[in-house]
């Protein structure tokens, strides 16, 4: 028998039987919790009995219309549900603006929240965990937010997330002993610049309880798990109810690390005290049934990974187990209950990428193509690196819709004969070229164009539209800078630049360009803001 059916076997007997059998915990020589329904064999310094804990479900999203109908009839009817304006979105464009006294601001505000209700730990994590990116470029501008406020913990913070995130892709997903010594190498030089800033935040402020979460994660990925037991006893000795350091020290449990599913339910089950006090708590109860879900999952065995998962989500389960059952679904086939699961996933987690690209996967699959777009430029801007992610949302721009279509003439022969220092003449040749989907040629054709005639409008629109289809969408809004440094007044362009910012998915300066546009009385520029509104923050 397989050690994934055996885990998960295990773990089913374990949810069964582990209300009525008394499990003892204890820690080794090297720091390791262990859980198990017999004591230890040999002799340890303590040894604590559990008592068995009632699991307890809070209630999920409440059932839609599609939830109710029969297979096949569901997703035709279900309406789209569009992702609002991203958190963690915005908290890049505030680091990006080096907006720095503004995110210190938040993060001291969410650190001060978590002290009064320990309940919003979660929020704190979301904030932080905005700046786990894995691109070179941001670290000119954590290392320039740490030289401009040295003596915040927030900035240390923010660079150690940032580092632990490139010390994680550095390292990979394999096991350790199917990694690279260059890999963990790398890795190794990462977590000691993020320690490095952790024990720097620490001395400013000894209550920041991400650090602690931080030296946890850290720990793990160094198999030093003494120090991960260490900075959660800290953590919870400062806030006995949080959630987050136990979630990042459960996770040290899990069978990939050298854990087991057993030792994970123990270790859920002795926080349940505190569960009152934060309701998060609960979720730590069905995290070792998603682990053994996903591992029959990985394994191929989608129909006992549904059992699992279904066991988890009674218990209360998370986003990430909507989402690995909607998955999970979607390789069965079901597209209907993998489209609810995925919208459930995103509705109780709205700024993971991975659960906007699994859900453009069902839509694609189902050929909503425009669905599938618009959460396939959702995952990408969340994660611009994934190279999943980039290759469907190639595959999708070469069908998507676009309001400009119209322009250009279908399967037209491109022309040899083009006067170059025409303008009207490189634009027909360029709008040839858009027909026949050759973008980079148009666009060398429009540039000629516009250096030309700088202030006509089509030729921007034109330049618009091949970019769009190229996946260039961000080198658009320098067009329109350029178009509306000649013609500051014309609505046009700032609805145009309007469904730029849409597809990068800054609503709130699509927002503002759609306002300006309605102000100069534009076509179309009213109905656009007012939908805007829906999605925007303020």
């Amino acid at each position: 028998m397989s050690n994934i059916l055996q885990c998960s076997l295990l773990f089913m007997l374990a949810v069964s039987s582990l209300a009525q059998a008394q499990v003892y915990q204890w820690v080794d020589e090297a720091g390791r919790h262990h859980f198990s329904d017999r004591p230890p064999q040999k002799k340890v310094s303590s040894v604590k009995k559990i008592e068995p804990a009632k699991p307890t479900r809070t209630p999920g999203p409440q059932s839609t219309h599609a939830e109710t109908q029969q297979p096949g009839v569901a997703v035709t009817r279900m309406n789209y549900n569009h992702p609002a304006s991203s958190e963690s979105l915005k908290i890049r464009r505030m680091l990006e603006a080096r907006n720095f006294s503004q995110l210190n601001d938040l993060l001291s505000k969410l650190q001060v929240t978590v002290q009064s209700d320990i309940s919003q730990d979660v929020e704190l994590q979301a904030a932080y965990r905005a700046f786990w990116l894995s691109e070179s470029h941001w670290e000119a501008i954590f290392d320039d937010w740490v030289s401009l406020f040295p003596d915040t913990d927030t900035s240390y913070l923010a660079r150690a997330s940032y580092r632990i995130s490139r010390a994680w892709d550095a390292r990979g997903g394999a096991y350790i002993d199917k990694t690279p010594q260059e890999n963990i190498d790398h890795m190794n030089l990462w977590l000691a610049l993020a320690n490095s800033d952790v024990e720097r935040a620490l001395s400013i402020e000894p209550q920041a309880l991400w650090a602690y979460c931080l030296k946890i994660n850290a720990a793990k990925a160094k198999g030093k798990y003494a120090v991960a037991q260490e900075a959660l006893e800290v953590a919870n000795g400062r806030y006995p109810a949080n959630y987050i350091a136990r979630k990042f020290y459960l996770e040290t449990l899990d069978p990939k690390w050298g854990g087991s599913v057993i030792s994970m339910l123990g270790f859920a089950q002795s926080a349940q005290a505190q569960a009152n006090r934060n309701p998060n708590i609960r979720r730590l109860l069905e995290y070792a049934a998603y682990e053994a879900g996903r591992m029959s999952y990985i394994n191929g065995e989608y129909e006992k990974a549904l059992e699992l998962l279904d066991i988890a989500i009674e218990r209360d389960g998370d986003a990430r187990t909507f989402h690995l059952r909607a998955k999970t679904y979607r390789r069965l086939n079901n597209p209907e209950r993998a489209l609810k699961d995925a919208n459930t996933a995103i509705a109780l987690e709205e700024d993971n990428s991975s659960y906007f690209l699994t859900r453009a996967r069902i839509y694609a699959g189902l050929k909503h193509y425009d669905q599938a777009f618009k959460d396939v430029e959702r995952a990408s801007a969340l994660d611009p690196d994934h190279e999943p992610t980039e290759r469907l949302r190639q595959s999708l721009l070469s069908i998507a819709r676009h309001p400009d279509s119209e322009f250009f003439e279908p399967d037209t022969t491109a022309s040899t004969e083009v006067d170059a220092r025409d303008p009207a003449s490189l634009f027909n040749f360029a709008k040839q070229l858009i027909a026949n989907n050759k973008f980079a040629e148009a666009r060398e054709a429009l540039d000629k164009a516009i250096s030309l005639s700088p202030a006509t409008f089509d030729y921007y629109k034109a330049v618009d539209y091949a970019l769009f289809k190229m996946g260039k969408t961000q080198d658009i809004l320098d067009y329109w800078a350029r178009y509306l440094s000649y013609n500051p007044d014309d609505g046009r362009a700032y609805l145009e630049r309007s469904g730029t910012y849409y597809h990068l998915q800054d609503f709130d300066a699509a927002k503002k360009d759609a306002k300006r546009a309605v102000e100069l009385g534009t076509k179309g520029a009213a109905k656009a803001y007012k939908q805007l509104q829906a999605l925007s923050s303020g």
